[in-house]
């Protein structure tokens, strides 16, 4: 068991905000492991991939909270844990895990990775990226075409009938628990320099 104190970073907002690309800039400059919230959706193997198909992953139901808690905590004692992975081909969980080791800093990045009470008990800081809808769907039309083998009517149709119905119940009103609340629109650098000078504040 290791003794360090891992401070937990959690960055929130809707898909496609700038959450990975800000919490990937904050770990380089950390030298911290980010855990994605992403890795967390239950398996659902139990079901046929065209049942998968119709399931609504901006639902936070499908996420596995009490899995992704119990990790995030064990690391704050000083174990190392292998989190899952999730192909978002097949819809399903992975077949690896990630380990992870404690750290002086973690960043959990995620859509809502501010929603649930027991999480943000664990946080240090507790940041929310907002952007405007038509960017979010522009960056998730490019990601989900290019990486996730969606067509831009199905990325069209998600994001009207799942994301932003689930956006507008459960995570915006999360910006409420946030320490840090900035901006996607404005530069990397400027969001990284934001979230690094709160850090040395927690620090001191």
């Amino acid at each position: 068991m290791n003794s360090v104190n891992t401070k937990l970073i959690a960055i929130a907002g809707m898909s496609c905000s700038g959450k990975t690309t800000l919490a990937n800039r904050v770990a380089n400059r950390l030298d911290a492991p980010v855990i994605s919230l992403d890795s967390y959706y239950l398996p659902l193997d139990e079901f046929t991939f065209e049942e998968r198909l119709r399931f609504n992953f901006d639902d936070p139901s499908l996420v596995d909270s009490n899995l992704l808690i119990q990790q995030l905590a064990a690391i704050q004692r000083g174990e190392t844990i292998d989190h899952p992975t999730y192909d978002f081909v097949e819809f399903t969980r992975g077949q690896e895990s990630i380990r992870v080791e404690p750290s002086e800093w973690l960043i959990l990045e995620g859509q809502y990775a501010l929603l649930w009470p027991e999480l943000r008990d664990l946080c240090a800081a507790k940041v929310y990226i907002s952007a405007p809808d038509e960017i979010c769907l522009d960056r998730r039309l490019r990601r989900d075409t290019v990486s996730r083998g969606r067509t831009a009517s199905e990325v069209h149709w998600r994001f009207t009938n799942h994301v932003l119905p689930m956006v507008d119940r459960h995570m915006r009103p999360t910006k409420a628990y946030a320490d840090l609340v900035l901006s996607g629109e404005d530069l990397p650098e400027s969001l990284e320099a934001a979230v690094l000078e709160h850090c040395e504040l927690i620090a001191r």
